[in-house]
């Protein structure tokens, strides 16, 4: 299972992480600024105390370090299993404040983790609830997950939207392609009440997933028409 370090941190401990941590974040703003000319919106819009989902669209690997970077609280973030299984990129990503998902299935184990660490200890999770990278440029259908973890946490939820490194660092690439810019995009968050029957709670969920892809898709709207004025049409779509 490799490294695992435990939600709560206390003394010496503590500290070491909590530098470590730091010392990450300013080297993956610094990577993104000169590397992509990287560009954060509405970061003051993310809650900064209790349960909170940072909910994205995924295009690219980019996307957890791209989102996160900006975010000033402790936070964890699900990622694809298989990661996980690779030589020291497991521990990496553990140390970084992931937790694995099996994405081909209701994942029990991800979901009760997830549910640990909004309801127990308050933190925030950043979720990409389209399950996977798009690899076509559209947008994919949101599985469920994502909106029943928000209900049953009672946990914030904030739209966002990564738009450009689907063109810095493509599906079907080993490594990026440098000085392509992009941006991430926080919208002021929302929270439905989790209804008590099981036929509310399905429309609740729907309500939830209709939210964000409303968002999501005038955002990704609105850039394709800018570039299109520019006469650089984008591959993502909505």
């Amino acid at each position: 299972m490799g490294v695992q370090f435990p939600t709560e941190r206390f003394g010496l401990f503590a500290f070491i992480l909590n530098i470590m941590e730091e010392l990450l974040r300013l080297w993956l703003w610094g990577y993104f600024k000169i590397f992509h000319r990287m560009r954060w919106k509405g970061m003051h819009l993310i809650p900064k105390t209790g349960p909170c989902i940072v909910a994205s669209n995924h295009a690219s690997f980019y996307d957890p370090a791209a989102v996160g970077t900006a975010i000033r609280r402790r936070m964890r973030f699900m990622a694809y299993i298989q990661f996980f299984k690779l030589p020291g990129i497991g521990q990496l990503m553990r140390f970084a404040g992931a937790f694995p998902v099996d994405t081909a299935k209701a994942d029990r184990s991800a979901y009760e983790n997830a549910l640990r660490v909004l309801r127990d200890d308050g933190d925030l999770v950043i979720i990409f609830p389209e399950g996977g990278r798009t690899r076509s440029g559209a947008l994919n259908p949101l599985k469920p997950g994502t909106a029943r973890i928000a209900l049953n946490a009672d946990a914030w939820i904030v739209p966002t939207v990564v738009l450009g490194p689907e063109e810095s660092w493509p599906y079907d690439k080993c490594v990026p392609r440098f000085f392509i810019p992009f941006s991430v995009k926080y919208y002021p968050p929302f929270r439905v009440e989790r209804p008590e029957s099981k036929a509310d709670l399905d429309q609740a969920i729907d309500e939830v997933n209709r939210r964000i892809m409303e968002i999501w898709r005038r955002r990704i709207r609105a850039h394709q028409r800018l570039r299109a004025r520019r006469g650089k049409p984008g591959t993502y779509h909505a």
